[in-house]
């Protein structure tokens, strides 16, 4: 919002109506004396790009010449905090299912190899031990790299 736009304009004009009940009670908490006041909030107006403006509002006793009390209220753009929040529970989200996909296969190769060894002649024996050995040591790459993404 163009600070021409803001200035002066009533807060609950300036957000979105979903915001307005937690911005209330954030200023009747401020008003009170109960907390300092910061409350996040969406804008009306979104970003040049469609996304929502969301914004962290810390809200502000101010004693004037008057003896009157007012709250200011101070912004903080928080949009591309959420773009980066959004994008790190993707990640999280793909990182589960490719590790789920990689790992489940391994399992069943190193079960059924074992499996498999019982009355095996011991070529076979000695093949489905490699066979195991090389899926484990998968396994555990696999678990590694899951661990550091």
């Amino acid at each position: 919002v163009p600070e021409a736009q803001a200035a002066g304009a009533s807060i609950f004009d300036l957000v979105r109506e979903e915001c307005c009940a937690g911005l209330r009670a954030a200023l009747s908490a401020c008003w009170s004396g109960e907390s300092s006041g910061a409350v996040e909030v969406v804008l009306r107006q979104g970003c040049e790009d469609g996304r929502p403006t969301r914004m962290l509002l810390t809200l502000i006793v101010q004693h004037g010449d008057d003896e009157r009390r007012k709250i200011a209220a101070i912004g903080q753009d928080l949009t591309e905090v959420a773009a980066i929040r959004a994008m790190q529970e993707r990640k999280t989200q793909i990182t589960a299912v490719l590790g789920h996909e990689l790992r489940s296969p391994l399992h069943g190769i190193m079960g059924l190899s074992g499996s498999m060894a019982d009355g095996a002649s011991p070529v076979q024996k000695r093949h489905l031990g490699m066979i195991k050995g090389c899926a484990a040591r998968l396994l555990d790459l696999v678990t590694n790299i899951m661990e550091m993404a």
